[in-house]
């Protein structure tokens, strides 16, 4: 992946454009990689920014492996509006994946009813390989 000068990424006016397409054929190696995210909020405390520039950065250096083995995949009903589908992106990677749609989007999917709901789904599942 070639790295797209910072300045082809900038909308007129310095607004940063963070839109999907222009981050991901970034080089997750360029000084202001970060900062083209649609993750990346400006303006938090020194530490925090490090964390999360070094967190986006770890993950635009991953690459995913195949898996072979048997797993529980749990992807959100509505998505998240940021990243990819999960189950396009990660199916080639886990062919044996079983897929379970929960209620909620990439976040919501962990709190309140929707939290509960998935903990009653990963709770069956538990249940149902440790009877077999």
């Amino acid at each position: 992946m070639g790295d797209i000068p910072s300045e082809r990424l900038m909308l007129q006016g310095g607004s940063r454009l963070g839109h999907r397409l222009t981050f991901r054929f970034m080089d997750p190696h360029h000084p202001d990689y970060h900062r083209h995210s649609p993750f990346w909020v400006p303006g938090m405390p020194p530490r925090y920014s490090a964390e999360g520039a070094q967190l986006l950065r770890m993950k635009g250096l991953y690459v995913p492996q195949p898996f072979e083995g048997q797993v529980s995949f749990y992807v959100s009903r509505a998505g998240s509006p940021v990243e990819c589908p999960a189950r396009p992106a990660w199916q080639p990677y886990l062919p044996e994946a079983d897929w379970t749609v929960v209620p909620g989007n990439h976040l919501s999917m962990l709190v309140g009813r929707n939290g509960r709901a998935l903990g009653e789904m990963i709770g069956a599942r538990i249940r149902s390989i440790a009877t077999h």
